[in-house]
């Protein structure tokens, strides 16, 4: 049977035009977020795109009617020549991923409201509330809710949607799907695992991935995470893109709604929510100001050493699968000035490595003044190893002299002395330093599942010279911690 004319236009021009499927087939205008959203996907051709937007921006939304146009379409991101027979018998599925049972309950009921027609959509121009007028009425063949929510497509394809909980991506072993999307992946507890799990079962068909959420300040561990995807985001590296939209773009929200939801939060909490901002997904320890006047373009990101000057090199040792961290200052200026930063992967090197490449560091400031102090944090398996070779090192013995701390305040105190040149104004690095930046914007002192070693070599490089800045002892090497 032959299509209306109009109608079989219709089906051509939506397959490459997302804010046209939706308009036409399914009664929903995209708002200009939304637009700019697809635009910028199409754009960069990133495998995964990140989408950080602020909440009720319509994110959930336009991940809707993603699905439908994918699943209507049964489109792919690889070419398949395929006859009419062979098309109609492609197991063709979509999934999206959500860390709560709420959370997957949305998107179905969702996706099922604009297919029948019952979204409601505020009119901008009378304020009135209508549902949308979707054409795809009989594109829906069946539904399961147990043991979990499925979508079965007339013409064959399969929409899933799992709850992660406990399993963390373990339920969608051993399907390959054609597309993928994570819904408030900013609530996920192990988002890395997930992410690894998910993006193995989108490999295949070259099929894309959307990672949706707003920020949320309260899970550190997915804070870091959508951190660094971020960074690789914003500049289009290792297959991301990031995507970034407010809720002031969505003009199907009443102004004085959104306000009034806001008006309980403290700006920058405003912003971030509405924003979907990670930079005021807030650390809860150093003040969102006192970073901004720290990190800076104005002093360079490396900085040679001079004779005269005093330098103090915090060494934040590591076991093998962490970071060792090394941070320079200069503290005979003020504000003190970060001039040189190194951040190891300690995956397959063994702590003498590590050592070596300390030294190389350090031998290069103390060849050119004596004004040079390493502070080592001593307190791991690596720290007491480095702490037991320059114990065993007569000549180091002579010339530095070795000092032990230990206490259990101590790291406490150290922070303390951190936060109080913060907040002097009394320190200075280039922004390039991304590892120091992106950790301390979500620091918090309940630490233990967000990535600390660039703050801690650099809370142990200021530590002497800011709290006893007359400083009398001479010594050259500190460790921290070490038995």
């Amino acid at each position: 049977m032959r299509l209306n004319p109009e109608y079989e236009n219709a089906v051509k021009k939506g397959y490459n035009d997302l804010s046209f499927f939706s308009e036409y087939f399914l009664g929903i205008a995209l708002h200009d977020g939304q637009k700019r959203a697809e635009e910028e996907k199409k754009k960069y051709d990133a495998q995964i795109n990140l989408h950080l937007w602020g909440n009720q921006a319509g994110k959930t939304v336009l991940i809707a009617i993603r699905h439908i146009q994918k699943c209507f379409y049964k489109k792919m991101n690889i070419q398949m020549s395929l006859t009419t027979k062979e098309w109609e018998a492609l197991k063709y599925k979509t999934v999206n991923l959500a860390p709560s049972t709420k959370s997957t309950s949305v998107l179905f009921d969702t996706i099922l409201k604009i297919i029948r027609g019952e979204l409601l959509i505020r009119d901008v121009l009378t304020n009135d509330f209508r549902p949308n007028k979707s054409r795809l009425g009989y594109a829906v063949a069946k539904i399961h809710t147990t043991p979990y929510y499925i979508i079965h497509w007339e013409n064959g394809a399969v929409s899933e949607f799992y709850t992660l909980g406990l399993h963390h991506g373990d339920t969608i072993q051993g399907d390959q799907y054609m597309y993928g999307s994570y819904d408030e992946a900013g609530l996920s507890k192990s988002l890395a695992e997930e992410r690894l799990k998910i993006t193995t079962r989108l490999q295949t068909y070259a099929a894309e991935l959307d990672i949706i959420t707003t920020p949320d300040r309260s899970n550190a561990g997915a804070l870091q995470d959508l951190w660094d995807m971020a960074e690789l985001g914003r500049q289009h590296l290792s297959g991301y893109n990031l995507i970034r939209c407010s809720v002031w773009e969505n003009i199907y929200k009443r102004r004085k709604d959104v306000e009034r939801n806001l008006e309980v939060l403290t700006p920058e909490e405003r912003k971030q929510v509405a924003e979907g901002d990670i930079m005021f997904s807030g650390s809860t320890y150093f003040s969102r100001q006192n970073l901004s006047d720290m990190f800076t373009f104005e002093i360079p990101p490396v900085r040679d050493p001079e004779p005269s000057a005093i330098y103090w090199m915090g060494v934040d040792t590591a076991q093998k699968e962490d970071s060792w961290a090394i941070t320079v200052v200069r503290t005979d200026c003020w504000p003190f000035e970060v001039v040189r930063w190194s951040y190891v992967k300690g995956k397959n090197k063994e702590p003498f490595e590590h050592i070596a490449h300390t030294y190389d560091i350090y031998e290069r400031y103390k060849s050119i003044g004596e004004n040079c102090y390493m502070v080592i944090d001593g307190s791991n398996e690596a720290g007491r190893i480095y702490y037991s070779e320059l114990k065993s090192c007569r000549s180091y013995m002579q010339s530095f002299g070795i000092e032990r701390k230990t206490g259990r305040n101590l790291k406490h105190d150290m922070l303390k002395e951190m936060k109080k040149c913060l907040d002097k104004k009394g320190l200075r690095c280039n922004k390039e330093n991304k590892d120091l930046l992106s950790q301390m914007t979500i620091y918090h002192t309940e630490d233990d599942k967000i990535k600390t070693d660039a703050v801690m070599s650099l809370m142990l490089a200021i530590y002497k010279p800011y709290k006893h800045q007359q400083l009398k002892d001479r010594r050259a090497v500190f460790t921290i911690g070490a038995e």
